[in-house]
């Protein structure tokens, strides 16, 4: 670790599988002053409107199961949720609003916070767009940190519309989960400059 940043907002760009969100978790409850958001908020309150009832339901449960996003479902007629929330993104939300959407949704929802609560830190967990980091960047200069990691096995975006994103002005922390998620989020809240 080479530098901190006050109140970073951190970016996880990692491929599907490797901890993200419990990575996110553990870093929340180490210091529960670190928020937790996601760009794919806007994707999350679609599906649940547009999955059969049953599902809506459990969806909450069911999306946090390993291997559940990834699994076809025959409500979804044999496709997995994954193909359905990038079928939602890639077709309906980025043809309509453009590539900077989420970036510029999640920017406005930290704002919106911060305007009220003052500067925190956040994690967000499910970053791949160069167009949403640079949107992240515009809006929130120096404090963004990629943070890219992997797990044995879990190394590359096959099957995920998302890649690893180099940005020439964020700083990229690369890492791997290879010990445990805690001690991964322990590692990365070093980064915070606490002063």
């Amino acid at each position: 670790m080479t530098f901190k940043v006050k109140n970073p907002i951190f970016i996880f760009n990692c491929p599907k599988q490797v901890g993200k969100d419990t990575v996110a978790q553990f870093m929340n409850q180490f210091d529960p002053t670190i928020g937790i958001n996601s760009f794919k908020s806007p994707i999350l309150h679609i599906v649940r409107q547009v999955i059969p009832y049953d599902m809506a339901l459990a969806f909450d449960d069911l999306y946090d199961s390993p291997g559940w996003k990834d699994t076809p479902n025959e409500e979804l007629n044999g496709k997995t949720p994954r193909e359905l929330m990038i079928h939602i993104s890639e077709n309906f939300i980025k043809p309509f609003f453009g590539e900077t959407y989420y970036g510029k949704s999640l920017a406005d929802d930290i704002e919106a916070f911060e305007d009220y609560n003052g500067q925190s830190t956040w994690v967000i967990p499910d970053g791949g767009f160069y167009e949403e980091i640079d949107e992240m960047y515009n809006r929130f200069g120096d404090r963004i940190i990629v943070v890219q990691f992997t797990r044995p096995g879990f190394e590359s975006f096959t099957g995920d519309s998302r890649s690893f994103i180099t940005h020439p002005s964020v700083h990229t922390v690369i890492e791997t989960n290879e010990d445990s998620s805690e001690a991964l989020a322990l590692r990365l809240i070093e980064y915070i400059d606490y002063e």
